[in-house]
């Protein structure tokens, strides 16, 4: 690994104009359990690396009636996981949290810095997508809020600007009695990052299904909405068969690609197989079945 310069700013703004003035050549870190990987590995070389650690307010976890959970970027994997906030208000956020690698990563690895990598076999995505997380960042123009769906934009790349950085993700609160579910599947160690990972969002009027949101991770450059499955619950009972279709319907929208986890045949099967899985998760969570 090529030698590097460290920089400790203690504000947002400092830490912004580094980004300027470094542009091209520098790299953000927050627990750094991605990256250091991917620059010993090659991918990444900078000759400078700007540390947020030092910034106050970026490990805050709190609900705020109107926007949800309000979770700083360098919150860790860890915190998410045993948060009681968390678990209070979105427990499926939590459960997700358990399933990334293992304790030490969780331990160092942030929420900021897992969207910022823009992996696209990381297991937060795919669920704070489905629950309709919003990205705050702060640059030298300010500071704006940006749909999660639209800051992801292909492998490793995100709609973040050069002078950027995130300061937190906001989840919304969900409505009263919807129900979400995660579930992945790795094909290695259950440590490693998954093959699949699938999660459903149902928001319920009067036994409805007013409306769904099914993701699907690691199948592409970007976690995937199976809108045309979707489309097919909307206004209807859930059922085992509509489920069933539903999951046969998200396997043909998806449009996998071959990679280390497993070749584009065998992600559209398993696409199919976790999002009719993911579905009964969270069918049975409102049916008690």
């Amino acid at each position: 690994m090529r030698r590097f310069e460290l920089l400790m700013p203690t504000s947002l703004d400092e830490a912004s104009r580094l980004l300027r003035e470094r542009e091209g050549d520098v790299k953000l870190i927050a627990g750094g359990a991605s990256l250091l990987i991917l620059m010993k590995s090659g991918v990444y070389q900078p000759s400078c690396l700007v540390s947020l650690q030092r910034i106050p307010g970026l490990a805050d976890v709190h609900f705020d009636p109107g926007e949800g959970l309000r979770i700083g970027a360098l919150t860790t994997h860890r915190v998410i996981e045993r948060s009681p906030v968390v678990r209070e208000r979105l427990p499926v956020l939590s459960e997700m949290a358990r399933m990334v690698a293992n304790v030490r990563i969780r331990n160092t690895g942030t929420i900021g810095g897992n969207l910022c990598q823009a992996d696209s076999h990381a297991d937060p995505p795919p669920l704070l997508l489905a629950l309709g997380a919003r990205v705050r960042a702060k640059g030298g123009k300010g500071t704006r809020t940006i749909p999660l769906e639209e800051f992801l934009l292909d492998y490793y790349q995100t709609a973040l600007q050069p002078d950027e950085v995130v300061t937190e993700v906001a989840v919304p609160p969900l409505p009263a009695g919807s129900t979400a579910a995660y579930l992945r599947h790795t094909v290695r160690s259950a440590e490693d990052f998954p093959c699949i990972g699938a999660a459903a969002v149902v928001e319920w009027q009067d036994g409805i299904c007013r409306q769904v949101r099914l993701v699907l991770g690691g199948v592409a450059a970007v976690p995937q909405r199976a809108r045309q499955a979707e489309a097919l619950a909307r206004g209807r009972s859930l059922t085992e068969p509509l489920i069933g279709q539903m999951a046969e319907a998200a396997a043909e929208e998806v449009e996998p690609i071959s990679d280390f986890y497993g070749s584009a045949w065998y992600k559209k099967r398993m696409a199919g197989v976790f999002a009719r899985r993911v579905l009964l998760v969270a069918w049975a969570q409102r049916t008690g079945r």
